[in-house]
């Protein structure tokens, strides 16, 4: 148990340093048009006003500007972009269906801690390139957005090519780590990245398909868990479904959230269930889903003898991620949709630590 424990702690920190070293190869890309850039502008301006050279893009600004030439803001955009905080809900849930499908079935040494945070590298890195892949895409949307022109790639100061390159490497060596828990493993890692390259390149602007994909996505790693545990089939699907039915509705109530959100954006590019229900009767619908998902969490007694503890750690995560939604739901939209994400977390982790400290 106490390689299991360790193997958790270390996945909390080493995504954080993963990305990093692809970075620089994309770095290096833009750096070397910059160059170019400044060439052609010394060869036109002799009076050496090559202070234009960043002024140039309407999208930036001088403060901007100057803190993406330092190396930590080079460091800050690259990975911002992989919402380091969001996708960890993607590891989360790898390492929750790992957890449960260990309960009672085998002893947890039998599991090697490299392979468990080798697994949970590689879905952190597919799931972040799923994410660039989408700002990539939708840049010039974004740079419309409020909230979302100043993202690295909206604001430019990520190139698009640049981008790809980071994908590129991103794409590489999360297979790579995939494939040192297993094959089968790893192509589950690529078919969700090929999910992801479909959902970006065309699939969001499909009614409720994209709502689908993001709820499919947000329970595919419980899928991922079953080619890290050993376990047998019928008992492998009786414990993911019951896992799986609960993580698809919070993810499919955000999304429909965040639609409402982007609702004057996407007006002509998309088609969303606020723009044929209206905003008010899809924030209802959304809550509502949340609702009927903590009814049955509540009144299933499979959740409660699967996470049970004799520290009531699962109970009291249910009792705060039911009183984050309910507040959720009576602020504005934009707060109750960060309220709702953040009791996703709650619940995760009540799951993760019932599970893990028994």
């Amino acid at each position: 148990m106490f390689s299991l424990k360790l193997s958790l702690v270390t996945i909390l920190f080493l995504p954080y340093i993963l990305p990093f070293p692809i970075l620089f190869v994309a770095r290096i890309s833009q750096s070397s048009r910059r160059l170019q850039s400044l060439s052609t502008e010394l060869a036109s301006d002799p009076m050496g006003r090559i202070g234009r050279l960043y002024s140039t893009n309407p999208f930036r600004s001088e403060s901007e500007d100057a803190s993406s030439c330092t190396i930590s803001g080079i460091l800050m955009d690259y990975f911002s972009v992989l919402r380091p905080v969001t996708i960890l809900q993607a590891v989360g849930a790898l390492l929750i269906g790992h957890l449960v499908l260990l309960s009672d079935q085998i002893s947890s040494e039998t599991v090697p801690p490299l392979r468990i945070i080798a697994g949970s590298a590689s879905v952190y890195l597919s799931y972040g390139c799923g994410m660039l892949m989408n700002d990539l895409v939708d840049a010039d949307t974004d740079h419309l957005h409020k909230n979302k022109k100043d993202r690295a790639v909206a604001s430019g100061r990520i190139s698009l090519t640049s981008g790809w390159i980071y994908c590129a490497g991103l794409v590489t060596i999360s297979l790579l780590f995939g494939n040192c828990v297993g094959g089968a493993y790893m192509g589950w890692v690529a078919g969700n990245l090929g999910t992801m390259i479909l959902y970006a390149l065309g699939c969001q602007k499909v009614f409720l398909l994209k709502n689908i994909i993001c709820g499919l996505l947000a329970v595919s790693p419980l899928v991922g868990a079953s080619f890290m545990t050993e376990a047998s089939a019928a008992y492998k699907y009786q414990k993911l479904w019951s896992l799986a039915a609960v993580g698809f509705p919070m993810q499919l109530a955000r999304e429909i959230l965040k639609d409402i959100e982007d609702t004057d954006i996407d007006r002509d590019r998309k088609m969303t269930l606020p723009m044929v229900m209206g905003d008010t009767a899809s924030r209802k619908i959304a809550y509502g889903i949340v609702a009927i998902n903590f009814s049955i969490i509540i009144l299933t007694p499979v959740y409660w003898k699967l996470f049970a503890h004799k520290i009531p750690i699962f109970p009291i995560g249910v009792i705060i991620s039911a009183s984050m939604c309910i507040k959720a739901a009576l602020i504005s939209l934009k707060e109750g949709q960060k309220l709702l994400k953040k009791s996703i977390y709650v619940l995760l982790v009540a799951m993760m630590g019932a599970l893990s400290f028994r």
